[in-house]
């Protein structure tokens, strides 16, 4: 998930603290299709969410809350989905 973020946004923070940055697909979306690029903001930040519903630790989560683990699987999904509408052709 957070790959997927720091490629939209164009951004990954180190280990370090060190943040590097580059082209953004958020950029690039929003010159061809701004209404694109804000469903892909928007299937993250609700993917982000979901993520952080599901309670700690994990292994319990599994067992205890599994329709917070599903909600997130089909978040990212969606998200995944949104990536995907958002395609452009590049020059």
């Amino acid at each position: 998930f957070m790959g997927m973020v720091n490629v939209f946004n164009g951004t990954y923070t180190r280990s370090n603290g060190t943040v590097i940055t580059g082209e953004s697909l958020a950029a690039l979306t929003s010159v061809f299709d701004s209404q694109k690029a804000v469903a892909v903001e928007n299937a993250i930040l609700a993917a982000q969410q979901s993520i952080d519903a599901i309670p700690v630790p994990f292994d319990q989560a599994i067992i205890n809350s599994s329709q917070s683990i599903l909600d997130a699987v089909e978040a990212l999904q969606e998200l995944g989905d949104a990536f995907a509408d958002a395609e452009v052709e590049l020059p």
